[in-house]
């Protein structure tokens, strides 16, 4: 594995509510040695000078421990109950559901749920705001499923009040950022027909909201200048009502396309599962395309993320090596269908292990969660891979929580990354974890194949020659021969 270490926070808090910043402290990390690196004989003098210098050294590479991740509880104290059910960001601020807290209502404390928001102040994420409903009852299960996209948020409260109907249907509450906290601004209420868990899932993409109910339906709505309107219902079958095929509970999107997942779907296999694909039209509209579909049992679509080029889709009972246990399946667009490309796995898997529940993917980073595989003391283990030079996937390392959860479900149940930090959930331990994953980085592997070798002498070579800034590593945007006496120095330092 690679990596390369610096110091994180791992913060400590109090109950609040609104914008109060708790105080912190910061565990450092504590360098070792590992084996030594075999210099390596080059082809230039550029590269002889380095390789010299290497081998004068003695070529000892350390290797360094990876930061501390900083483990979140909830600032409600005693009053927290099932924090981090649901975690997002938008890349400014991080927020974690907690979907059965007690807090401050009418009738003095129920257990309404809540969403905690917190910012990045100093390499670790600090609490500013508890958001709570302003007219909160009890059992509602606000922050059962949280989104957010830009200024805005959206947190399903499936059952929550409605127009004065005996049951609760349930609702979704829009939330924008005004420069200093998050207000509320909306609420989409069910349609008529829709009798409860309006919000168990909800979407936003930009102006679009999609909001699931208990039958595989979820309804889309438009923002415009009447507010939020309406826009049709997507459904794994819009002919007939289903249930549990968990259509709509994993989407992802961008400006051209929508894609859907039914992983439960056994239309043609049990538990085979299936995506649908939707093209977007400039007029808003939705037009499916394609349904992916795995001739396997997979729950293909339990896991699901695009970068805007690939789509991946976890399917956590494929078999490969070992009985069930996942893997996720690369899909690219040819121009005329998505076909697949690639296809992960762990090296050492476990029977039933549930890889590719969860994926999140970021650049050349991609997080994946085996739900069912043990990670120290708990069942959940997160993986992360990384794209080398050639465009391929591999296994980098597992993410372990610190100190490891004594709890037996629930670690990377929810992910959210974005700019190398990674908040991982763990709610059956009231917690969530972020890693800062730019610790692993190893800036000498040049290659991207996870370890040093002469082919990053050759990369660094050919960058330096070619002018390319990646041969930049002393920092001072020239390339001289300081960056051959900083390239030496980080090869020798190594990575685990």
């Amino acid at each position: 594995m690679i990596g390369r270490c610096r110091a994180a926070g791992v913060g400590a808090g109090k109950p609040v509510f609104a914008t109060d910043i708790f105080d912190s402290r910061t565990d450092p990390c504590n360098p070792r040695h590992s084996e030594r690196i075999q210099p390596c004989m080059a082809t230039s003098i550029s590269t002889v000078v380095v390789a010299a210098t290497i081998m004068g050294l003695g070529a000892v590479a350390s290797a360094q421990e990876a930061c501390e991740p900083q483990r979140l509880t909830s600032p409600l104290g005693a009053q927290a109950l099932i924090y981090g059910y649901d975690v997002v960001t938008n890349g400014t601020h991080w927020f974690v559901a907690e979907s059965a807290a007690r807090t401050p209502c009418a009738t003095g404390l129920c257990q309404t749920g809540a969403v905690h928001v917190y910012e990045m102040v100093e390499d670790r994420l600090v609490h500013t705001q508890t958001i709570v409903p302003h007219d909160a009852q009890s059992f509602q299960s606000f922050g059962r499923s949280i989104a957010a996209d830009g200024n805005r948020l959206v947190v399903g409260s499936p059952s929550a009040p409605w127009g004065g109907r005996a049951w609760w249907p349930g609702v979704a509450y829009v939330y924008e950022h005004d420069g200093e906290q998050w207000v509320e601004t909306d609420r989409i209420g069910p349609p008529d027909e829709v009798i409860q868990k309006f919000g168990v899932v909800v979407h936003v993409y930009g102006h679009e909201i999609l909001v699931r109910d208990e039958f595989d339906r979820l309804y889309r709505y438009i923002h415009g200048p009447e507010g939020w309107t309406p826009s049709g219902v997507l459904a794994w079958d819009p002919t007939m009502l289903t249930f549990a095929t968990g259509f709509g509970i994993r989407t992802a999107s961008n400006e051209d396309w929508l894609f859907v997942a039914a992983y439960v779907d056994d239309s043609v296999l049990l538990n085979g599962g299936s995506v649908h694909v939707f093209r977007r039209g400039p007029d808003n509209s939705l037009e499916l395309v394609q349904i992916l579909l795995l001739y396997e049992e997979a729950r293909f679509g339990h896991g699901l993320a695009f970068d805007g080029t690939l789509l991946y889709v976890g399917a956590p009972l494929l078999m490969n090596d070992v009985r069930f246990q996942g893997g996720v399946i690369i899909h690219e667009f040819d121009g005329s269908l998505w076909h697949e490309t690639q296809r992960l796995f762990v090296r050492e898997p476990g029977s039933r292990g549930g890889f590719g529940t969860t994926v999140v993917v970021e650049g050349d980073r991609m997080v994946l969660t085996a739900d069912r595989q043990f990670s120290g003391t708990a069942r959940g283990t997160t993986y992360l891979f990384r794209r080398n030079a050639d465009g391929q996937w591999f296994e980098d390392r597992r993410l372990i929580p610190n100190p490891p959860s004594p709890v037996s479900l629930g670690f990377g149940w929810k992910l959210a990354l974005s700019q190398g930090r990674l908040l991982a959930s763990s709610h059956d331990e009231n917690a969530a974890y972020l890693f800062d994953l730019t610790c692993f980085d190893c800036k000498p592997d040049l290659d991207g194949d996870g370890a040093l070798t002469i082919f990053d002498y050759l990369a660094f070579q050919t960058a330096f020659g070619t002018g390319d800034l990646r041969a930049d590593f002393d920092g001072d945007g020239e390339l001289t021969i300081f960056d051959f006496l900083a390239f030496q120095t980080a090869f020798a330092e190594g990575c685990e």
